[in-house]
């Protein structure tokens, strides 16, 4: 009964979180949700979220939930969010198509890398994406986006994005490493 009344209590302070004035507070109660059990009841309240949530904070936050759910139900809710008119929420849902992956994913993505009338960050961002995934199609619609005519896109297409990589305790880095 302890442990059970636990997790009532604790499901009970999400929805309540959900449900706050407060943006701050609702995003943080998303990034709770995803923690919880029950992914299809999570999936279905992420995506209300993502549809409803008058705060771009919050919706910008469900889309990295359910890029980190990493379930191909989710990609038509982040197509949708692609018209929302904030550039956050765009680009979360752009990362998050990325984590997903599959078909339907990589085919948003590349639609988005070789349309020349969306922002370029945009288009950068879904080249970033593509890079992620191990397909036939991603590689496709990057090797299109080589040929781009925004330098930075084209950039974007032609190199994976480097990955920053932290030293690790006691290695030496700058001047003393090359010394």
């Amino acid at each position: 009964p302890g442990e059970a009344g636990a997790d009532t209590s604790q499901h009970s302070e999400i929805v309540s979180g959900l449900q706050h004035e407060e943006p701050i507070i609702r995003s943080q109660a998303v990034l709770h949700l995803v923690q919880q059990e029950g992914e299809e009841a999570v999936l279905e309240k992420l995506s209300a979220l993502l549809q409803t949530d008058p705060d771009p904070l919050v919706r910008s936050r469900v889309a990295i939930a359910l890029g980190s759910m990493r379930d191909e139900r989710a990609v038509a809710e982040l197509e949708s969010a692609l018209l929302d008119p904030h550039f956050t929420v765009r680009a979360q849902s752009i990362t998050a198509l990325g984590q997903i992956g599959g078909d339907r994913a990589t085919i948003t993505l590349g639609s988005i890398l070789l349309n020349e009338g969306l922002d370029p960050v945009e288009r950068v961002i879904a080249a970033q994406a593509l890079w992620k995934q191990d397909s036939e199609i991603a590689q496709g619609y990057l090797l299109a986006g080589g040929n781009d005519a925004n330098e930075q896109v084209r950039d974007a297409s032609g190199k994976p994005p480097a990955v920053n990589v932290t030293p690790t305790a006691g290695s030496q880095s700058g001047s003393q490493a090359t010394e």
